[in-house]
């Protein structure tokens, strides 16, 4: 008789809300006491999204679904396997059916190696993908709401600062950089030869690297944002970061 397998994963943002690996887990394992099915292993992936197939652990449940290995892949739901249709919909009609395998979710009671269960995972599909673009339209509303508070709306810090509890606070050692990068742009030296000076006197990036003529373009570009602006998409507005410039290049 097949083994069964089980898959779980979750988001950074939904590890932060509590959706977690356990629970799932616990759901799986007792959907598969209650209906007899042997439980082969329950593979992981944990601080993953929802929108890409490539994930380390669900690779491993695909190459030995393509082996046969399981009668069935149970989840807590579906969207936990993606939450793009035509992604769903690849994996089971490509991968998963040729081989025997059904997808089984413990919340939404469905199972594909039934006529019902196809039917409702076709409907449930279609429902996590529309899911999945309400959440995008809901972050990028936000993210442009705090943008027109001046607030940071997420990314990296920029050279010169730091974050912190999501507020950008002057990292006083990168500000002072930002200065002389800007003092000696004024003085008309060359991108490059600003790169060459910050290298010579061992003063790495961000990132701990060296610097080049591209990374210190994007810090005079971004010359508004060290004079107290914040743009994000097509909004402008008065940041609430503290300058760490005063007047702007000619």
């Amino acid at each position: 008789m097949k083994k069964y397998a089980g898959y779980v994963r979750v988001s950074t943002e939904e590890q932060v809300s509590g959706y977690g690996i356990e629970a799932q887990k616990a759901s799986i394992e007792s959907y598969a006491a209650a209906m007899g099915y042997e439980l082969d292993r329950i593979y992981t992936d944990e601080g993953v999204s929802g929108a890409k197939l490539d994930r380390p652990a669900f690779n491993m449940l695909r190459e030995e679904v393509k082996k046969g290995t399981y009668a069935g892949v149970i989840v807590f739901k579906l969207d936990r396997i993606s939450r793009m249709l035509k992604d769903i919909l690849i994996i089971k009609n490509d991968e998963f059916e040729p081989n025997d395998t059904a997808i089984i979710s413990v919340k939404e009671q469905f199972d594909t190696s039934t006529a019902i269960g196809r039917l409702f995972f076709q409907m449930i599909g279609s429902f996590a993908e529309f899911e999945r673009e309400v959440i995008k339209e809901r972050m990028t509303s936000g993210k442009a709401e705090k943008a027109k508070q001046g607030k940071f709306a997420g990314g990296s810090a920029p050279y010169g600062y730091e974050l912190k509890d999501g507020e950008l606070l002057v990292n006083e050692k990168e500000a002072a950089v930002v200065k002389q990068v800007f003092a000696m742009r004024a003085a008309k030296m060359t991108l490059q030869a600003i790169a060459n000076y910050l290298n010579q006197n061992r003063i790495p990036t961000k990132r701990g690297g060296r610097w080049s003529k591209v990374h210190i373009r994007d810090m005079i570009n971004r010359e508004p944002f060290y004079n107290g602006q914040y743009k994000h998409g097509n909004v402008t507005s008065s940041g609430v970061h503290q300058p760490i410039l005063k007047t702007i290049l000619a």
